[in-house]
């Protein structure tokens, strides 16, 4: 179903900043649906697993993967033959509030600690969007064959604002910032497009991203 969704995305070229994290998303989460015909996923499924999923990982997580099979199955029927209940099963899950953190107080001291919690190649990740001001999409998505020696060119396509008249974004690197760019390659896989990757796979998630661009934006 999800894989669907995504080939229905490509197809219509919509979707490319987020698209390539909505299956490895599906595979982390929900790792014994995938095997199911979709149609067999039920109203106490669909709850289990979004309670399972806010114990693990937390309320956004669970309701971005609820988002995510409820829009996929939104395209399946509109896209796919057969007999598909017109109400998906998520309708029974009643999604979490989800509310902005207030970060008005939140020190560099406080991004370290909270740094040190992850893997390294989200930390080289999380350091790069404090350098860079760039928006978690850009940073989760950023291709190898965009970086240069001294800068990096973003197509215009990918960036929030598509004027194409616009041309290419353009982040120049400083010497830090390109060693860090050099250390995520060296993490990752040498066959993925992607320049941060955890052995070929993206990253599922950029914690602090908004808090970074902020505090790259004023300090």
């Amino acid at each position: 179903l999800l894989a669907h969704y995504v080939s229905d995305l490509a197809e219509r070229g919509k979707g490319e900043r987020f698209r390539g994290s909505i299956v490895p998303r599906a595979e982390r989460y929900l790792p014994k649906w995938l095997d199911r015909p979709f149609t067999t996923i039920t109203r106490e499924d669909c709850r289990a697993a979004h309670k399972r999923i806010t114990d693990d990982h937390g309320p956004r997580a669970a309701n971005q993967m609820m988002t995510n099979f409820a829009t996929a199955w939104k395209v399946a029927l509109q896209t796919l033959d057969g007999d598909i209940p017109l109400n998906c099963p998520v309708v029974a899950v009643r999604r979490h509030s989800e509310h902005a953190k207030d970060y008005s107080d939140f020190t560099y001291e406080g991004f370290l600690t909270d740094r040190a919690r992850h893997g390294p190649v989200l930390q080289l990740a999380m350091t790069f969007t404090l350098y860079s001001g760039l928006r978690k999409a850009n940073i989760i998505g950023l291709q190898r064959e965009w970086l240069r020696d001294d800068r990096i060119v973003i197509p215009r396509a990918m960036m929030k604002v598509k004027d194409p008249r616009r041309g290419p974004f353009i982040v120049p690197l400083s010497p830090k910032m390109r060693a860090i760019l050099d250390e995520a390659l060296a993490f990752g896989h040498p066959t993925c497009p992607l320049v941060f990757n955890n052995q070929g796979r993206p990253l599922a998630r950029l914690p602090l991203a908004h808090v970074c661009r902020h505090m790259h934006y004023t300090e």
